[in-house]
């Protein structure tokens, strides 16, 4: 559901949901459309169906790889990570490989969905090579290694939003 957890009851959100920006979401190009070279950062949100609509993703792959070899920043938080799985250097390398990173941990995974998830992504993240570190489960870490950034889950979106406007500058 695009509305999952929404609660109308909170000043908040019910703001957001009757906002111009949630208007404007609702028309946005598919990625396929935009070059990511036009803009600063790309950055990819968390929750379940990053693992399975942005994870085997051809133009999120695609989107991925011209982000960083166009110099632009690259961010993931939570699950989002799973966007860099698969991208490669232009010698075919992972993306990851020997990079440092967070993500949703297999410890988070354990105790929150792990029947909902086809994998579980530090382990994938650890297999292309990523050196993945973790802080415990549900507490805020962030890594910033060069330009691309991480942050490991929902605590953590604050603080990688604070980070990505600190490297824009």
């Amino acid at each position: 559901s695009p509305e999952d957890g929404y609660d109308e009851s909170d000043p908040a959100q019910l703001a957001f949901r009757n906002s111009a920006a949630i208007r404007r979401m609702s028309r946005s190009r598919k990625l396929s459309e935009v070059d990511v070279l036009d803009y600063d950062a790309i950055f990819f949100p968390g929750g379940l169906g990053p693992m399975v609509d942005i994870a085997n993703d051809p133009d999120v792959k695609r989107a991925v790889e011209r982000a960083w070899n166009g110099g632009k920043l690259v961010a993931a938080v939570c699950h989002g990570p799973a966007a860099f799985l698969g991208a490669t250097l232009e010698d075919g390398t992972p993306l990851v490989r020997g990079r440092q990173l967070t993500g949703f941990s297999n410890e988070e995974e354990s105790g929150y969905a792990q029947a909902d998830v086809p994998f579980n992504l530090e382990d994938a993240l650890r297999i292309e090579g990523a050196e993945y570190s973790s802080a415990a489960a549900w507490q805020e870490k962030v890594v910033v290694d060069g330009r691309l950034l991480t942050g490991q889950n929902p605590a953590s979106g604050s603080a990688l939003a604070k980070a990505m406007v600190e490297a824009l500058r």
